[in-house]
């Protein structure tokens, strides 16, 4: 773990709660659409209760999503950005049923006593550093889950071919010109993704979740290299 990296993304996060909800939809193309694809295939019926985990919750726009549609779940929103969890407790407060853990992923543990239903994660698991990290983070998902519980990512990913990830940064490029210059894009935006983000091959992530043990995997959204992907246990 590159501990100065780590601190580098948890300053960041903190600096910038009060304003990610903003800037967000500005830097992530169709950001409603991704977070409305996570919720529409978690496989529950809209007032069953069960446990669900927000890895990387940050103000709580998931999580508030989640809990719309699935009135009496229970959740528990994990962030290692103290700033994040104010804003996203200020954020969810009119909700019950939630609670907050400051927690890293790269040094975190589910509580073994409380196994979930359902674990939902939006733009935070491309932040862990290498392919091994996200495979025994991912592995910590799988023994948190109960059996026939669901995973499902919201991510930053990357095309195993470089000429469909040329395109796919195209895109991406093309959509944030409608809010910044390219100056601004490539000095300021594309320096702190080189700098913060370990995004991993979308069917390579598949491949690892399968090998764990997961008994079905799918991609449920894509456009460019941001992908909404399940799988269960």
């Amino acid at each position: 773990m590159n501990t100065e990296r780590n601190r580098n993304i948890q300053n960041h996060f903190n600096n910038e709660a009060v304003i990610y909800d903003r800037v967000i939809t500005t830097v992530i193309p169709f950001y409603s659409q991704m977070l409305q694809a996570v919720v529409q295939n978690i496989p529950f019926a809209p007032g069953e209760p069960f446990k669900i985990a927000d890895l990387g919750c940050g103000t709580g726009t998931l999580s508030g999503a989640v809990k719309q549609c699935f009135t009496q779940c229970k959740l528990v929103c994990y962030d290692f950005s103290e700033n994040m969890l104010q804003q996203a407790r200020q954020n969810l407060q009119q909700l019950e049923g939630i609670t907050y853990r400051l927690a890293d992923f790269n040094t975190m543990r589910f509580e073994p006593q409380a196994p979930f239903h359902a674990i939902v994660s939006s733009l935070a698991l491309h932040h862990l550093e290498t392919d091994e990290d996200k495979r025994r983070f991912y592995r910590k998902v799988y023994e948190a889950l109960l059996p026939g519980g669901v995973f499902i990512n919201a991510d930053a990913v990357l095309s195993g071919f470089d000429g469909w990830q040329q395109v796919n940064i195209a895109l991406w490029k093309q959509f944030m010109r409608n809010y910044y210059s390219d100056d601004e894009i490539e000095n300021h935006w594309f320096e702190r993704f080189k700098h913060e983000d370990r995004p991993a091959v979308l069917m390579q992530q598949l491949q690892w979740l399968t090998q764990m043990g997961f008994s079905c995997t799918d991609v449920f959204w894509k456009y460019g290299n941001f992908a909404v992907y399940g799988a269960i246990k």
